[in-house]
């Protein structure tokens, strides 16, 4: 039986994968709100910072 936290871990792990490695941006919305705060001053605002950030990035990288 999974735990909370084995569930929240494996939550996490697919939005890395769908975001990072598949590039799936539309199916990354869905763990990335509108109103994500990006803390990181090398990444511009916002979920859409995020996701510029990884089309940036070359294909063959994977997370």
């Amino acid at each position: 039986m999974s735990t909370v936290e084995d569930r929240n871990k494996a939550i996490v792990r697919e939005a890395f994968d769908t975001l990072f490695n598949k590039r799936d941006y539309a199916a990354a919305e869905r763990f990335w709100s509108p109103g994500y705060i990006q803390h990181s001053a090398h990444i511009a605002p916002g979920r859409e910072g995020l996701f510029d950030l990884v089309r940036s990035l070359p294909a063959q990288l994977r997370h």
